[in-house]
């Protein structure tokens, strides 16, 4: 390998660990800046969204509560007149009776609700078996007795079972929106008061919401069916968003009975394409507000934090290549260096010094190759004291060897244990290089060491190495046994 590879290997792996490190981090930095502010834009918009769909919500609730409190009253009137009213023990015959009775009064009462509710269009009464005793309307003729039938109407049937009805949209000359309003007239829910009700009041009220450019407004009856919009056309072709995920988000948000700020929703939206959607909830006729913007014009604003961060990344990468450069430069002369050193010093020119005076780890890189040489330098000179050495150490060990096989050999010839201990203690004499020698063997009764098997000891010696009585703890010997060690 050349030094000129060498050179432009080692600037490239600086390079990229400088792109890797650098890059990598004001990456990472821009990637979460982007998400949080991301998140962050996302949330403020839908809490933007679901104020304006609050507020429509609240106004559309409260123009329908508002009419469906003036149709109570004008029941309330004729049921609380303490002039006509009767006891509740009075049966159906009689109030049947008098409902005939109160029709003139009836008259009166539907004239002024439609003088004070200008949404109210056409009010009508219908007696137990849903046949029209009254009708009092703007748009048509008033009629008295009329006996048309609605008594297998939804509106009718939903009022006589004691609850208020509120019809589906539909239009009168293909223009402005109705719908029917039923609720019984007293409480035992016998006769049935229907209203037709104008909804222009509540498209005025969809129509002037406004979420950026291209964001609306709409709402939907609790079947998913569209019944207000700015564009009317869509109204009248009888869209259905029951698949939409923001219709049933905002059912569950309904029916769980929650206040909570909503999850900002990403979604398929009415018109196309995604959209950043918000909902509200109208309680009263059950139906609801969804807001809408496009996710392009909701997210302009992050395309200045996207430039941002591009900006200064591309910064940052320029910055890292160009400290790559600069320090791949500066340590490429020290490290040639310490190259050629180290291959003279593994040439065998033990002499040789690197010097490399740059303050750093390097610098002490090359003091420990010049430490080493130096070692190596000693070394050589007494290896050959060191080969003789172990040449002794490696001929005392075939000897130990021989002797260790010699006494296997007896061991395995022989089952007599005197003579095995002979053969051991002559070995150990030999290879010690000493005179005599004695095998010690421990008495656990007496707790003394008794020699057992010697040689080159004279019997009066043996005589008296065995009165000596040696304990654990006494001379060589039971130091031996106590250190589990030669002595």
């Amino acid at each position: 390998m050349t030094v000129g590879r060498v050179q432009g290997s080692l600037f490239r792996k600086y390079l990229l660990v400088f792109l890797l490190l650098v890059g990598g981090l004001l990456t990472l930095a821009s990637l979460v800046d982007f998400y949080f502010s991301y998140q962050e834009a996302k949330r403020a918009l839908v809490r933007v969204e679901r104020v304006k769909a609050q507020a429509a919500a609240q106004r559309i609730d409260g123009f329908v509560k508002e009419i469906v409190h003036h149709v109570q009253a004008t029941t309330r009137a004729i049921a609380d007149d303490p002039a006509v009213a009767p006891p509740r023990s009075r049966d159906r015959a009689w109030r049947e009776t008098l409902a005939a009775a109160l029709a003139e009064q009836r008259e009166i009462d539907f004239v002024r609700l439609l003088r004070s509710v200008p949404s109210i269009v056409e009010a009508r009464y219908l007696d137990v078996a849903g046949k029209e005793q009254m009708r009092v309307s703007r748009i048509g003729l008033d009629a008295v007795a009329s006996g048309r039938d609605y008594g297998q109407a939804a509106a009718f049937q939903a009022a006589r079972s004691g609850t208020t009805y509120f019809g589906p949209i539909y239009f009168r000359n293909g223009a402005e929106p109705y719908m029917t309003l039923a609720l019984p007239a007293d409480e035992s829910a016998l006769e049935v008061i229907v209203a037709e009700v104008g909804l222009k009041a509540m498209w005025d009220v969809v129509a002037r919401i406004r979420v950026g450019r291209v964001g609306f407004a709409y709402i939907v009856d609790g079947e998913g069916r569209l019944i207000a919009h700015p564009d009317q056309g869509e109204v009248r072709r009888g869209r259905d968003v029951t698949d939409m995920a923001q219709f049933r988000a905002a059912q569950a948000a309904a029916r769980a009975a929650s206040d909570a700020d909503a999850e900002p929703l990403v979604a398929h939206g009415l018109g196309g394409g995604e959209v950043l959607a918000a909902y509200a909830a109208i309680p009263t006729p059950g139906w609801f507000v969804l807001i809408e913007q496009p996710l392009s014009e909701a997210f302009a604003p992050l395309q200045a934090t996207i430039v941002r961060s591009g900006a200064i990344l591309a910064l940052g990468l320029l910055a890292s290549v160009f400290a790559s450069v600069l320090l791949a430069r500066s340590m490429v002369a020290p490290i040639r260096a310490l190259r050629t050193g180290a291959e003279r010093i593994g040439a065998g020119d033990l002499s040789h010094r690197i010097d490399v005076r740059t303050g750093d780890e390097l610098e002490a890189l090359g003091a420990e190759f010049n430490r080493t040489a130096a070692q190596l330098e000693e070394s050589y000179r007494d290896l050959e004291n060191r080969v003789a050495a172990r040449t002794g150490e490696l001929s005392r060990s075939v000897a130990e060897l021989r002797a260790l096989a010699q006494v296997s050999q007896a061991v395995g010839s022989s089952l007599d244990l005197e003579t095995v201990l002979a053969t051991i203690i002559s070995h150990a004499v030999r290879l010690s290089g000493g005179d005599a020698g004695t095998i010690y063997v421990f008495d656990p009764a007496g707790e003394v060491f008794v020699p057992r098997a010697n040689i080159g000891l004279s019997d009066a010696l043996v005589a008296k190495l065995r009165e000596s009585r040696i304990g654990p703890g006494d001379t060589v010997v039971g130091a031996c046994t106590a250190q589990q060690r030669p002595v």
